[in-house]
């Protein structure tokens, strides 16, 4: 899975079945605040890493934010939150609170 849409396929897929017990918002939550703990982690380590081990610690941040994203496009779709709507939507009210800073 590549891009977003991709993600969104694979949670789409790993849904379970209605009889089957599913994820609450609360549980997605803490799952995407874990993931966003490991990034901190690695990111730290980073800062603290010596020239050899920078190659690895960048490849499990890169796994890392990953996860982050997976994690934060399953609590969209937990709360039925249109993803691709927000993200056409989000640049103009960014611009504006730019804008209004002054």
């Amino acid at each position: 899975m590549d891009t977003i849409a991709g993600i969104k396929l694979q949670i789409q897929d790993m849904k379970p079945s209605p009889e089957q017990s599913s994820t609450s918002l609360e549980q997605q939550l803490a799952f995407l605040i874990s993931e966003v703990g490991q990034v901190a982690r690695e990111v730290l380590n980073l800062n603290e890493a010596g020239a050899g081990d920078v190659a690895a610690i960048k490849s499990r941040l890169g796994q890392e934010l990953y996860n982050v994203i997976w994690n934060a496009c399953a609590l969209a779709d937990l709360a039925d939150i249109d993803l691709d709507r927000a993200v056409k939507h989000k640049p103009t009210i960014k611009q504006a609170q730019l804008w209004n800073r002054g």
